[in-house]
């Protein structure tokens, strides 16, 4: 046996070294250990997941309530702590605000007109008329805009364009299509003024929080605004020409202008 330390030979049987009594059994034992901690060539490398993004998940129907009816009384200040950021929970926002404005305005119009009047059809065929209304109004204007951004070649965040239009929606729908119709019919100039007030009031929340929402130069918020506003204005007069124009002669309202003057 040879030996590690000093490179001396032994007899096989030696257990220590006859030259510098060096141990074979601690120096086989040592050498064993070694062998032990060095890696083998043949280890297979380790598979390391990639973390995958969570999907957003749906804000609780109670914040979305809360947020709109803080949004009505405080709209600029709402929109700046948005916290729905997603188009998931901003569609979902939309959503209630589509189907809860286009049942209310239903309603009042049946109520108007009587319900003994309406056959249980003409009041669905009324509600999907309203329902198309106010997705229409959501949508298309923050479709407008979106638009027009692009084409001025600027950087435009739909979601938040969406979120804007969705708040401004409430003062027009509750204007346009829910309080004027109500009232008109206990005091025209009532009805009249209350729907131009809320009407106006829901302009000045979307020219207020696009310009929020619009991360560029004042000249070109003004010249986005201006062309944004003419083409929403040239929309909705062909709207109210065919939809509430009709409306107002079913429910004699034009006859009523016509006597006051």
């Amino acid at each position: 046996m040879k030996c590690p330390k000093c490179g001396n030979e032994n007899l096989d049987s030696a257990k220590t070294c006859i030259n510098c009594g060096t141990s074979f059994e601690e120096s086989t034992k040592e050498e064993g250990v070694k062998l032990e901690a060095m890696p083998t060539s043949n280890a297979q490398p380790t598979l390391q997941a990639v973390p995958t993004k969570p999907s957003a998940a749906a804000a609780p129907v109670a914040d979305m309530f809360k947020f709109l009816g803080n949004a009505f009384i405080k709209p600029v200040a709402s929109l700046k702590d948005c916290k729905f950021n997603d188009f998931k929970n901003v569609g979902i926002l939309a959503c209630i605000v589509i189907l809860i404005g286009a049942l209310v305005a239903s309603l009042v119009t049946a109520i108007s007109i009587g319900f003994d009047m309406i056959e249980f059809g003409d009041f669905i065929k009324m509600f999907f008329t309203d329902l198309l209304l106010v997705a229409g109004f959501i949508f298309g204007v923050s479709g407008i805009y979106y638009l027009v951004t692009m084409v001025c070649k600027k950087q435009a965040d739909f979601v938040k364009l969406l979120t804007v239009s969705t708040v401004a929606s409430m003062p027009v729908v509750l204007g346009a299509n829910i309080l004027a119709p109500a009232f008109a019919q206990m005091n025209l100039y009532v009805g009249l003024f209350l729907g131009f007030a809320l009407i106006g009031y829901g302009f000045v929340i979307l020219y207020e929080g696009f310009n929020q929402a619009l991360k560029i130069e004042e000249d070109s918020k003004f010249k986005i605004n201006a062309i944004a506003m003419v083409i929403i204005f040239a929309v909705g007069a062909l709207v109210f020409y065919h939809f509430v124009f009709q409306a107002m002669l079913g429910l004699d309202i034009l006859g009523e202008l016509k006597d006051l003057f």
